[in-house]
């Protein structure tokens, strides 16, 4: 199945520690707490490491992260797209879990 993420070059997402971004954008989900429920409270579950979250659409993923494409691409950020089997891939009502190890990157946007 396609998987589409917001990652960097090297393949850290904008929720990594390491970014002030993710930390702006995590704090503004914070009024949105019912549609956006952390990985724990959504039940996405895949079992070992590399564990990597995304979305099964376009569409999902910029409305997921609207109103902060600019800011994103600003900071080295664009949008990748892997093909999973679906076997490796945990589908949630907002974004889903895959096991980046088994995922073929098949274009960067």
């Amino acid at each position: 199945m396609r998987v589409y993420r917001v990652e960097n070059n090297e393949g850290n997402g904008p929720y990594d520690p390491d970014t002030k971004l993710g930390y702006r954008i995590c704090r503004s989900h914070g009024h949105l707490r019912e549609l956006r429920p952390t990985l724990p409270e959504s039940g996405l579950f895949l079992p070992g490491k590399h564990q990597f979250c995304g979305c099964e659409s376009l569409k999902q993923l910029k409305s997921w992260f609207k109103g902060w494409w600019k800011q994103l691409r600003k900071a080295g950020f664009s949008i990748s797209v892997y093909e999973v089997p679906e076997e490796f891939v945990d589908i949630g009502s907002e974004q889903l879990l895959f096991i980046k190890s088994k995922a073929i990157l098949i274009k960067k946007a």
